[in-house]
């Protein structure tokens, strides 16, 4: 949801196809930290992304999308905020974490940022070993005298002595899986698979910059009316990467991947409204993401409302 547009009129827009809301409390405590955020942060947009539940706390996420100096995508930043309604930066993710991530993805979120899922530092004191007792001295010999009779010690390095160029340094340890890490995952997940627009709403400018395309008048009657119309707002696939890479691409305005290819095929629901002048998608691979475009308007949105978990089924189903 576009924080520029009227958040309120928004949240009503889905609500009113796919019956999920805010309470007042949630809505105005929201409302105001991501003002806070706007403030703060300085993106040249932010959006209100969605809300993952958890057992105990939920979390709400932003969006901050910055366009000017980006080569043919713009930069994504995501943050989190639980029911103190502060919203600090989600972290970058870890490759050696995927296995983890997967390990414990079907066990729902706790709502506690802090919370080990898997612990890779030892929480070590300086003076302590990692069982808590103190460090071993060396023995003393009863013979040697005091300090002060002890001659001066003195270590030197042979200049000469060959250095193993090959020999690896010493790794770094891991940082420890926490449940904000895994909710990190889970929301660059989520909005790579569904996060998209209608065709025409972004452009790309001369230098190979996505901008978003003030001139939008949305789609017509005719095009609202077809799937394809709608693309993922992420990097492009290879196959898309060569069409925009020619100089005509400037003209065209399906500049992202369709929908309509995704791997899953039959993983969108698409619904008019009476009226046939505003339509609804609904996300079947991730429950709970919903797209709204108005005919002949510039209104369109997107937002997710879930419980994070993916119907991984789906194939399988349709």
């Amino acid at each position: 949801m576009d924080l520029s547009k009227d958040f309120e009129t928004q949240l009503n827009l889905i609500a009113k196809f796919n019956g999920i809301c805010l309470n007042i409390y949630e809505k105005l405590h929201l409302e105001y930290a991501l003002k806070e955020l706007m403030l703060k942060e300085k993106n040249e947009k932010t959006y209100f992304w969605g809300k993952i539940t958890g057992e105990e706390n939920d979390y709400f996420i932003a969006m901050g999308v910055n366009f000017k100096n980006h080569y043919e995508f713009p930069e994504k930043k995501y943050y989190y905020c639980t029911n103190k309604y502060e919203f600090l930066p989600l972290p970058e993710t870890f490759e050696y974490h995927d296995k983890d991530f997967l390990d414990t993805y079907y066990k729902p979120l706790k709502g506690n940022p802090t919370l080990i899922i898997k612990k890779y530092k030892a929480d070590v004191q300086p003076g302590e070993n990692e069982n808590n007792e103190p460090p071993q001295q060396p023995p003393q010999d009863e013979n040697a005298g005091g300090e002060e009779n002890k001659p001066p010690t003195t270590t030197f390095q042979d200049p000469d002595a060959s250095v193993d160029d090959n020999a690896k340094p010493p790794e770094e340890p891991k940082e420890n899986f926490t449940e904000l890490l895994k909710l990190s995952y889970l929301v660059r997940r989520i909005d790579y698979d569904t996060n998209i627009v209608p065709e025409g709403a972004m452009k790309l400018i001369g230098e190979h910059e996505i901008r978003i395309n003030n001139n939008f008048k949305g789609l017509n009657n005719n095009d609202i009316k077809d799937i394809s119309k709608w693309m993922h707002f992420r990097i492009v696939s290879e196959e898309k990467r060569k069409e925009i890479e020619e100089a005509e691409a400037v003209f065209r305005y399906d500049i992202f991947d369709s929908i309509v290819n995704d791997k899953v095929k039959g993983s969108w629901s698409f619904e008019l409204d009476p009226t046939k002048t505003t339509c609804n998608l609904r996300s079947l691979l991730w429950p709970g993401y919903f797209a709204v475009h108005k005919a002949n308007t510039k209104t369109y949105l997107g937002v997710y409302f879930g419980d994070g978990f993916k119907n991984a089924d789906l194939p399988f189903m349709i």
